[in-house]
């Protein structure tokens, strides 16, 4: 869970307790000029085995299988320890949020940054987690949800069974009507992540952010040049699209964190004011760094934000 309130974002995770812990503790103080402030947030939990993700990928980069042990991520963050950072969460512009959170801890997120007044990221991070803001009956509360086509399914899956016990029955059909029932159970901003075939993203036609002219860029300086969006309208709800930057066989090294690159991509655009469509090429010029090196976080990326 990350907080972005001033120009150094205090962030907010666990370590569990190895003989490396206060050098890296002791790292995050030096090169934060936030000092004690930017590591008062890092959790030592001894009694609890070290979250472990591995994963393995084929000659194309995509996710093969993935083996993992995150079970000390069902308690922790505790309700509890996020309350500590009430303040922060209170104050801050954006939060972005995932699926790993428990329903209370995230209930306790959202609602503090809906109050006072943040744009709300979630991303689902996986089919067994995207549910939690639904569990958590938080969706009203979120301002963008970044699933990609299976969770998404996923989500709309378990809305339409909840719904039909007390009320006329979903349309997921597809993927437009699946956003649009996100979009109908409150959330202001439905981006589907797809891959190869780029972004695509469903929002009301009364939003602001909708406005597709003038919103797009058409190149990142001295970078590259931008796939541009375009967008249809249909029953209220606008559909914005933006495919992906074109890749070689041989440029695509590793996919995995692509998702998270894109997530931060669009943070960035919408923090500097973009509107929807170019918020979106920002995310997607993130994820096509991202998927281009071994590094989780391109160094590119980590130049241009």
């Amino acid at each position: 869970m990350h907080l972005r309130s001033h120009s150094w974002p205090p962030a907010l995770t666990q370590v569990p307790l190895h003989i490396q812990m206060g050098a890296i503790v002791e790292h995050l103080r030096q090169l934060s000029p936030l000092g004690e402030q930017a590591v008062r947030g890092i959790w030592i939990e001894a009694s609890q085995r070290t979250a472990v993700f591995n994963s393995l990928h084929g000659p194309d980069g995509d996710l093969v299988i993935a083996i993992a042990d995150m079970d000390i991520l069902c308690s922790h963050p505790s309700l509890t320890w996020c309350t500590r950072f009430h303040d922060e969460i209170a104050n801050a512009k954006i939060v972005f949020v995932d699926g790993n959170l428990n329903a209370d801890s995230l209930r306790f997120v959202c609602t503090t940054a809906h109050q006072g007044g943040a744009r709300i990221l979630f991303e689902p991070v996986s089919l067994a987690k995207c549910l939690s803001p639904i569990h958590a009956q938080v969706l009203e509360l979120l301002d963008i949800i970044t699933p990609n086509e299976l969770e998404l399914a996923r989500m709309c899956h378990v809305l339409q069974e909840t719904r039909s016990q007390s009320t006329e029955a979903l349309n997921t059909t597809g993927i437009q009507a699946q956003c649009r029932a996100l979009l109908g159970a409150g959330v202001r901003i439905v981006v589907v992540t797809r891959g190869a075939k780029g972004v695509l993203a469903a929002i009301s036609a009364a939003d602001p952010h909708a406005k597709p002219h003038g919103a797009a860029l058409q190149s990142i300086p001295g970078v590259v040049i931008l796939p541009q969006p375009t967008s249809v309208e249909h029953d209220g709800v606008v559909y914005v699209e933006v495919p992906a930057i074109p890749l070689s066989e041989t440029e695509l090294v590793n996919t995995l964190g692509a998702g998270d690159a894109f997530a931060a991509g669009l943070i960035y655009g919408m923090s500097r004011g973009l509107l929807l469509p170019g918020a979106l090429q920002c995310g997607i010029y993130a994820a096509w760094h991202s998927v281009r090196t071994e590094s989780t976080v391109s160094k590119v990326i980590k130049g241009f934000l």
